[in-house]
């Protein structure tokens, strides 16, 4: 393959980048912004569009980021979210639609799945481990990654100034930063089944494990971007 060859791959993959961007907010909007392949509200380009922009993210490129930057969907979800592309393809709706101005190119839902343990986040996705963590409007809530995991947070979601539509949001993480009980890996919204939900309050270990509640019931959850 010659070197011009290349250049005109990049440069389609850049266009087709935007296109998706542009069906984003074309066809669904901030209203629905979720666009998972199981909501009837988005036609399945654009679901497969929105997968697309998670699937095409780089999971390294951003280790030399200053900031990882946590926010709140704006969107009640049960137990079902779906797999980790699907979690990530939301946040990046997510950040879109409710904070435009973030400079990040990876993002990541806050939840552990099975063998993706959110203590893992640097290891498995290129997370950088030893910058702060703050909100949108640079509210720290630690100064590296691991300190979230030691039940002392500068702020909670709320001290953050963080919107939050519910007063708890799913994690599937104990306060270690393991994966606790998710729903079974975010698949199930039945009410026998169960998932950990933080709350917006807490700067301790229950920013992560507050509750342990049936999957059937709707609530938010965190993103990072970096």
């Amino acid at each position: 393959m010659d070197d011009n060859y290349s250049v005109m791959l990049q440069d389609r993959k850049i266009m087709a980048f935007g296109g998706m961007l542009l069906a984003l907010f074309s066809r669904c909007g901030p209203p629905a912004i979720e666009c998972r392949p199981e909501d009837p509200g988005c036609s399945s380009e654009l679901a497969l569009s929105v997968l697309a922009l998670s699937e095409n993210q780089t999971t390294g490129g951003g280790a030399s980021a200053q900031k990882i930057y946590l926010f709140v969907t704006s969107t009640f979800s049960a137990g079902n979210m779906g797999n980790r592309a699907t979690t990530t393809a939301n946040c990046i709706a997510e950040r879109a639609a409710q904070h435009p101005a973030l400079v990040c190119t990876n993002d990541l839902a806050f939840l552990s799945y099975s063998g993706d343990n959110l203590l893992d986040a640097p290891l498995n996705h290129g997370v950088p481990s030893s910058v702060p963590i703050v909100s949108p409007t640079e509210v720290s809530f630690d100064s590296d990654w691991l300190g979230l995991f030691d039940s002392n947070l500068s702020n909670s979601v709320q001290g953050a100034g963080l919107s939050s539509i519910t007063p708890q949001y799913w994690t599937g993480t104990q306060p270690s930063g393991v994966v606790g009980n998710n729903c079974l890996d975010w698949g199930s919204n039945l009410g026998t089944e169960s998932g950990l939900r933080g709350i917006r309050t807490a700067t301790n270990g229950t920013f992560y494990n507050n509750l342990d509640e049936p999957c059937n019931l709707s609530v938010t959850y965190l993103c990072i971007c970096w």
